[in-house]
């Protein structure tokens, strides 16, 4: 083939797939397009639509392409809706609101050291040190405990930390013998103030020492 034959056959293709229009018409609620190739397309402005050149022309453009309403009002129907990230953010919220309604559980954030915070959004999910869960409670209390059954599930292993930085691993006998009550939270003696203790979940002694500096200790009375 040569050259001015592929450059033909080219300008045909593109004209066929893309339709010219060379005279539109409007009269009243109908539009009618005579294209290039000697073909003309009548529309009908449906009832409540939009009335716009642009809409009747494109309404005009689909038919000529499709061969019908049909077809097109078809493919119409297979656009969904997608939620922008602002209506997301706010549908996550309005839950939030009702489930701690019903329950009167928040969701809370609750760190390797016993840190808790109340969640109160995806830019607040970094706060705590270290590894963290999220659970629902209705106090930070009950969130410190129900943590720690999660934590017992993860590689962490639990320390008893005293205030004068000697530190000792958890060995658990049963279920019944349990440090929850003092998991993140400065436990004081009145005995001697070197024994304030927390319990916290750490890899290795050298990090569940850091719960000294991470963890408020009370004074010493």
């Amino acid at each position: 083939m040569r050259a001015d034959e592929i450059l033909l056959a080219t300008f045909l293709s593109e004209y066929r797939l893309k339709p010219v229009p060379e005279k539109i018409f409007r009269c009243g609620d109908t539009t009618t397009v005579i294209w290039k190739d000697g073909t003309k397309t009548t529309v009908k402005l449906m009832s409540g639509a939009e009335d716009s050149d642009y809409g009747a022309f494109t309404a005009a453009l689909a038919k000529k392409i499709y061969g019908g309403n049909s077809k097109v009002m078809r493919y119409a129907g297979m656009v969904q809706r997608v939620k922008s990230k602002a209506e997301k953010k706010a549908a996550r919220k309005l839950k939030r609101k009702y489930e701690e309604k019903i329950t009167g559980e928040k969701k809370y954030i609750v760190s390797q050291f016993g840190q808790v915070y109340e969640y109160r959004g995806a830019e607040e999910e970094s706060l705590g040190y270290g590894q963290k869960f999220f659970v629902r409670a209705k106090s930070e209390d009950e969130a410190r405990g129900k943590a720690v059954g999660e934590f017992r599930k993860s590689p962490l292993k639990e320390w008893l930390v005293l205030g004068n930085g000697s530190v000792c691993e958890v060995v658990l006998l049963n279920a019944a013998d349990s440090a929850d009550g003092c998991f993140g939270i400065w436990m004081q003696s009145c005995i001697d103030k070197n024994y304030f203790k927390t319990c916290v979940f750490a890899k290795d002694k050298e990090e569940a020492k850091k719960a000294l500096t991470i963890i408020p200790v009370p004074l010493a009375f």
